[in-house]
């Protein structure tokens, strides 16, 4: 009987043994370190100082909550995000080129459009009646 126990335990020690794969962190560029003003361009379709405008807007709404598990940072979620824009990139591709998986980057790009689209009322007015009337008037007038 003792020895049944010890069996069990070994059994049990088993599949302990690192049944999980180990887990993978890939490193992630700091594009803004990586390319000049016109290469960053190129990949992006915004410059620096206007990406960097566009993520101090939405980085309290996109941030992750904690730390864990090497999470993306604003800047990151952005720029994997405008790429996709840009390019209009497959998310394998988007995922392989940022070091992140391609279902992580399908819900980064739809949170991170979702929170620059709330900004439209700070940049996008569209015309009153009464302006669109005047220049329909001056278009007949002239």
């Amino acid at each position: 009987m003792e020895e049944k126990l010890t069996d069990d335990e070994d059994f049990i020690e088993l599949l302990n043994i690192e049944l999980r794969i180990p887990r993978v962190f890939r490193e992630r560029i700091n594009h803004f370190e990586k390319w000049n003003d016109n290469e960053f361009k190129q990949r992006f379709g915004l410059s620096k100082p206007v990406v960097k405008f566009v993520i101090d807007k939405i980085a309290g709404e996109i941030s992750s909550k904690s730390n864990r598990n090497n999470a993306l940072s604003p800047e990151e979620m952005v720029l994997i995000t405008l790429r996709f824009l840009a390019c209009g990139s497959l998310l394998t591709l988007l995922g392989e080129l940022s070091g992140v998986d391609k279902s992580t980057t399908s819900r980064l790009i739809t949170k991170t459009i979702r929170a620059i689209a709330r900004l439209h009322s700070d940049f996008i007015e569209m015309p009153s009646i009464q302006k669109i009337s005047k220049d329909c008037e001056i278009v007949f007038i002239t």
